[in-house]
């Protein structure tokens, strides 16, 4: 991991709980700041909203992060969007823990199709 002038390492991923993107959305609009708007696939899945997670992309400017935030919902699907934070707005966020970046990278891992050896019936089925 290559660690930023904020302290910050690129690809550091935290868990977040769904009401804390209202939260935020608030301190950045407070502000006036790019990204301010709640993207409207969220306002319309907001509901099913079962895990979110925040991933420092680059710093921008004058203590600004720009963060994916990554949305999934409770039927295993999911969008990502940017947000821009101030770099203590990503401090306070709980770390990911090792354990559960192995099982986030698995799930990410699994969305891919199998491709079969030429000749060779699949080994399961989808």
């Amino acid at each position: 991991m290559v660690e930023g002038r904020l302290g910050v390492g690129r690809g550091d991923i935290k868990q977040v709980a769904p009401e804390w993107l209202d939260r935020i959305f608030e301190q950045v609009n407070a502000r006036n700041e790019r990204g301010r708007s709640h993207p409207r696939w969220l306002r319309e899945h907001r509901g099913s909203v079962c895990e979110v997670f925040v991933t420092f992309l680059s710093e921008e400017f004058e203590d600004r992060l720009r963060g994916s935030v990554t949305v999934i919902l409770s039927n295993g699907e999911g969008r990502h969007f940017s947000l821009y934070m101030t770099s203590a707005e990503f401090d306070e966020l709980p770390d990911l823990d090792e354990k559960a970046v192995v099982l986030l990278a698995h799930r990410f891992l699994r969305k891919f199709k199998h491709i079969p050896l030429d000749g060779e019936p699949e080994p399961w089925s989808e």
